[in-house]
């Protein structure tokens, strides 16, 4: 992730010289300020006395520091000086937090989720530094080319803190959307709507906003994030109505862009036909010269591809529901789940290389119990759940079984996450999609298969569906592959047909048995 430095004091900008209309004020969403105005001396001292090493206690000093400096009223002079203060050590403390939650499972675990709070709120607290800094330029009449270097800077620390809390899969705070749409339109007003890079800035964070993001892994959310700022100079926006069907921005609310099929009066209009033939050349150059994580970046460009033209509105209707379920997460997981909690299984073969794989396997430590999270609604296709994934990893693509809280006799259905937003405190919420009413646990052999290979643990969906469905880890498939099934009803061979479904971790492959 890119961090980015502060422009506290800005060399001579050329720019247009500001229309003279009637300017709408600049309200940015800011905490009330006390009177107290800190001795910036003081609060060096402050920064100097904390801890040296780089740890989570450090960031939440560091975090807490900022706020008590922002809550305190100031001119703006002062206030990039003691933010010039805190900028070498927020600089170093946020790549360590992004290699925390990076590097741990987010969906599961405390000190990712706590590391990822701390990085928001040092991303948060800067921009509202920096929002204060700009006010009080304006307050105070600066200079023409400083309030615009601020106003750049204040933009791009809107992008950071954007990119921060999606890849957090974090909603954002209130106000967000409302203070990007009045940074711009203040900027309109000035006359700097040919400023290149305050363009880029801002359509970077609409593209974002358009995006769906919550629906992808960690890799492609890089990736996006990467094309937005890539691409954003290809967006055309027109400040002027929007006229028919079109992606529009309300700039006097706090949404994001969204596609409008009757604009409101007074939004704007997004063009995206630029934007959109560059995505398809991506997708060409993919097809001719494959990268690693290909189907990754192809299902990531036919996503934006959907977003950045004409998102689809939801169909489904969601019925609120209350209830629980008992979840479980993870191929290996449910698998031994499905298998009545346990790893011993139907004989495989007597080759050395299988048997020492399979006493490996059952010498595997058992899953986490089932966890119960909380019903929020279903819809034909699905529900969304809510609650504190302790125990089980909860992420985009991954595979879940679950079944009603108390019905022990109920089978077990297979679903897939198709969309997570983590809270505090490890709380979750997750969007499933309903693929099989019931599976069968089995292992697999490829039909190919060389010395030394072994099974593989497998899913078969809704076993009496013809033609069936297997859920298999990874990238296995092979059109017209031959496999052996084995269950605890005997081997039979298989072949691949077609992938019927496909996430980051997983493919649902068509096959035919006999």
């Amino acid at each position: 992730m890119h961090y980015s430095g502060i422009i506290l004091f800005s060399l001579p900008i050329t720019t247009k010289a500001p229309t003279r209309t009637m300017l709408t004020p600049l309200n940015l969403t800011l905490p009330l300020t006390t009177v107290s105005s800190p001795d910036p001396a003081q609060m060096a001292a402050h920064l100097a006395d904390l801890p040296l090493a780089l740890t989570l206690q450090g960031a939440a000093d560091m975090a807490e520091l900022l706020a008590h400096s922002n809550a305190q009223a100031m001119d703006s002079a002062q206030r990039l000086q003691l933010f010039a203060l805190f900028l070498p050590h927020i600089e170093r403390m946020l790549p360590l937090l992004d290699s925390e939650y990076h590097q741990r499972e987010l969906s599961a675990t405390r000190r990712a989720r706590d590391a990822a709070q701390l990085a928001r709120r040092l991303h948060s607290e800067s921009l509202i530094a920096l929002k204060h800094c700009l006010q009080g330029q304006l307050q105070h009449k600066a200079a023409p080319s400083q309030r615009l270097a601020l106003l750049q800077r204040v933009l791009l620390a809107c992008r950071d803190m954007l990119h921060t809390y999606l890849t957090t899969y974090h909603p954002l705070p209130d106000g967000f959307w409302l203070d990007c749409h009045g940074l711009y339109r203040y900027a309109l007003q000035q006359g700097w709507q040919d400023d290149s890079e305050l363009g880029r800035h801002y359509k970077a964070l609409l593209l974002l906003g358009l995006s769906n993001s919550n629906r992808l892994s960690p890799l492609q959310l890089t990736r996006l994030i990467h094309l937005a700022g890539q691409e954003a100079d290809r967006v055309m926006l027109h400040t002027g109505q929007a006229e028919g069907q079109a992606l529009c921005v309300l700039p006097d609310s706090d949404k994001a862009p969204a596609y409008c099929e009757y604009p409101p009066e007074g939004s704007w209009q997004l063009h995206t036909g630029a934007l959109t033939e560059a995505i398809n050349l991506h997708l060409l150059e993919l097809c001719h010269n494959p990268q690693p994580h290909h189907d990754e970046d192809a299902e990531l460009y036919l996503a934006l591809l959907h977003d950045w033209q004409r998102p689809g509105l939801r169909r489904e209707a969601r019925d609120p529901t209350n209830g629980t379920v008992q979840l479980v997460s993870t191929l290996a997981a449910c698998w031994h789940q499905l298998n009545g909690r346990s790893w011993n299984f139907a004989s495989t073969g007597d080759g050395s290389e299988e048997v020492a794989h399979r006493n490996r396997l059952a010498q595997r430590s058992p899953p986490p119990p089932p966890m119960l999270m909380h019903i929020v609604n279903r819809s034909p296709s699905g529900l969304q759940l809510l609650g504190h994934s302790t125990s089980h990893a909860l992420r985009n693509g991954e595979l879940v079984i679950l079944r009603e809280d108390g019905e022990s006799d109920a089978r077990w259905q297979c679903a897939l996450v198709r969309w997570v937003s983590y809270g505090h405190a490890l709380e979750t919420r997750c969007g499933l999609e309903i693929i099989a009413r019931h599976a069968e646990p089995l292992m697999v052999r490829a039909g190919h298969a060389h010395p030394g290979d072994t099974t593989t643990l497998a899913l078969r969906l809704d076993p009496a569906q013809t033609p069936g469905q297997l859920l298999l880890s990874g990238r296995p498939y092979l059109r017209l592959g031959s496999m052996a099934l084995t269950g605890w009803h005997g081997t039979e061979q298989a072949r691949m047909l077609r992938i019927s479904k496909q996430t980051p971790g997983y493919q649902l492959i068509e096959i035919h048995t006999g």
